[in-house]
Parts: C-alpha cells; sequence; structure tokens
C-alpha cells in the first residue's frame, strides 16, 4: 500500500507473489498431509517397529516409522512410503497369521506359469477356505531346490495367505490342496524330493 501511494506499480509485485503462495500452499499439501497420516499412524498405534506388514505389493518388516516416512523392509529389498500412502495395509503381526505351504514343482518348469495360476485364482482359494482369507495368495519366493533319490531336480516354492490366526494351521492345508488341484488342471505335475543342504 505504501509503495502504491508513492507512485510505484505493484500489479507484478502481487501477482508475483499470488503465483509464490499458489505453489508453496500445492507443495507443502503432501507433506502436511505425510505429517498428520505419521501422526495417527503413532498415536493410533497402528504399528510398531518390528511389525510385519504388507502394503502396495510389499510384504515386509517396519524398520522405521517417522512423521514423514515409514520404511519397510524384506530381505534386499527396502521401501520407504509416505506416510499419507500408507493405506490399505494389512499389519500381519496383530491377531492375524499366515498359512504358508510350498509347492515342489520339476526344476525344468516354468516358474512364472506356476506363479500365475496360484496368485491369479485368489477366488478359487477364497472359495475353499469359506472365505476365510483376508488376504492373498502371496509368492514369497524359491524356498529350496530338491534332489530325488534319482537324480531329479525339483524347486520348490512358498506361498502363504494371510488369515486369522486361530485358523492357520487348517487354512495352509486347504490351500496346498487347492494348489495341487490347479497345477494339475493346468499339466503341471507338482513333485515331491529330498532337499539339498
Amino acid at each position: 500500500y505504501s509503495l502504491y501511494q508513492i507512485g510505484v506499480d505493484t500489479t507484478v509485485i502481487l501477482t508475483s507473489a499470488g503465483v509464490i503462495s499458489l505453489i508453496i500452499g500445492y507443495g507443502s499439501q503432501s507433506i502436511v498431509s505425510d505429517l498428520i497420516s505419521g501422526i495417527f499412524l503413532i498415536c493410533e498405534d497402528q504399528i510398531r517397529i518390528g511389525e510385519r506388514i504388507i502394503v502396495d505389493g510389499l510384504m515386509g518388516d517396519v524398520t522405521r516409522i517417522g512423521l514423514r516416512t515409514t520404511t519397510v523392509a524384506r530381505y534386499n529389498q527396502m521401501k520407504v512410503i509416505n506416510n499419507s500412502k500408507m493405506v490399505g495395509f494389512t499389519n500381519i503381526s496383530r491377531d492375524t497369521a499366515s498359512a504358508r505351504w510350498e509347492i515342489t514343482v520339476p526344476a525344468d518348469t516354468d516358474i512364472e506359469k506356476v506363479k500365475s495360476i496360484i496368485l491369479n485364482n485368489s477366488e478359487y482359494f477364497m472359495k475353499v477356505s469359506k472365505g476365510r482369507i483376508l488376504m492373498g495368495p502371496i509368492f514369497c519366493g524359491v524356498a529350496g531346490i530338491f534332489i530325488d533319490h534319482v537324480g531329479k531336480s525339483h524347486v520348490s516354492l512358498r506361498f502363504l495367505v494371510v488369515c486369522d490366526v486361530l485358523k492357520q494351521k487348517k487354512l495352509r492345508y486347504k490351500c496346498l490342496e487347492a494348489s495341487i488341484k490347479l497345477l494339475k488342471e493346468n499339466g503341471i505335475e507338482p513333485t515331491a524330493g529330498e532337499r539339498l543342504d
């Protein structure tokens, strides 16, 4: 106002200030959202360091909870997630468990096909479990290399579903049976072998 009174054109200054305010406001929106989400994560005790969660396709252990970001690590993978993106995660360390099973196939089998058959049939797994699966199936990786008594190689793949802790053992067997049935229907014969230590 003082500049205007002495004859200085303030239109450019006011326009620039408005644009800068918009940029700062827009840029800080995600920061504020992350901070608020981080406060809720910590204050509501939704997750703790050391707990295992599934978020954004990664199952891992929480190694750090900050005001802006949360770090999840699993084996050689580490993911830093903005707290505002921590939506729909599953904390499998509380009241839930993972029912894990291994399926063994000949080593020359197309592993991607096996994964695809099991992972793309979640509705079938839900049906055989009578709706008791909370999440999954999820591929955990190669469990080991096996060899049988005649020297043929086999590979064992590990999968899991997230379920109520009381249903863990029963669902493990149901999911294993379902996996074997699905693979046989698709021309893949599961095998067994002796673990190579």
